[in-house]
């Protein structure tokens, strides 16, 4: 798996969680899987030293444990495409046209150039598994990952029919495993200093736009390289001059 496709998977997970789906939920997503407030949180931390450990801890292992629920489930998706795109592999010309095509499709639905009516549906479950430690925090990173939303649902598809045009299936899961991280690495770091960012993401909320609309961006270009049968080339490119 070459070097870009890795760090194009990882941006997108990035933007995922830079999205205004996600990134002003992140801190009720936390306090859920705490079983607190973050009012309650910041008057807790005042406490000793030990005790401030204690729930710095608590945050993160059962952030982990989310971030563990919905990268099973993205992955999984990610190698059941590779598989179905193994599967087409005869037709592999026109798959890339097709998935290059949807790719653009998305991007342009992101900048908001070309608003896509379905793409804001969400599934939702009525019952969401509570937070009853790791187990139970697992249980609802994969519900997050089950469920649909407008903004990165584009995004996450656009990885999966990337992954779809790849050679093996352990490229795809490579695919799906940089994307996950791409999502889990800020909201990991985020739970282990809930309640010193808290304040930041609030500020981030005005620039929100702006990431949509060059995540978008950035799938059109990928999309058009797609199409045009040009990402390999430009990949090969940037492997030699690494290694030059």
């Amino acid at each position: 798996m070459d070097s870009i496709s890795i760090m194009v998977a990882f941006l997108a997970g990035i933007a995922s969680f830079l999205s205004p789906c996600i990134l002003p939920l992140v801190p009720a997503y936390i306090t859920y899987l705490t079983g607190t407030s973050l009012t309650n949180l910041s008057k807790e931390q005042q406490d000793d030293g030990v005790h401030k450990s204690r729930i710095h801890l608590t945050s993160f292992w059962r952030a982990l444990a989310f971030v563990i629920g919905f990268s099973t489930v993205f992955i999984a998706f990610g190698a059941s495409a590779t598989y179905l795109g193994q599967w087409l592999w005869g037709y592999r010309g026109t798959l890339q046209n097709i998935a290059g095509v949807i790719i653009i499709l998305f991007g342009l639905h992101l900048t908001g150039l070309l608003p896509i009516k379905w793409l804001y549906r969400e599934v939702r479950f009525n019952k969401v598994p509570k937070s009853g430690g790791f187990i139970g925090a697992i249980l609802l990173g994969m519900a997050f990952a089950a469920g649909w939303s407008p903004c990165v649902g584009p995004i996450l598809s656009a990885i999966y029919l990337y992954a779809a045009t790849t050679e093996t299936m352990a490229q795809g899961i490579y695919l799906l495993l940089a994307y996950s991280a791409g999502l889990a690495i800020p909201f990991l770091i985020t739970a282990l200093f809930i309640t010193s960012v808290e304040k930041y993401l609030s500020k981030l909320g005005r620039y929100l736009p702006m990431v949509s609309i060059a995540s978008g961006a950035i799938m059109i270009i990928l999309g058009i390289l797609i199409v045009t049968n040009q990402l390999g080339r430009i990949t090969a490119y940037f492997n030699f001059m690494l290694n030059f």
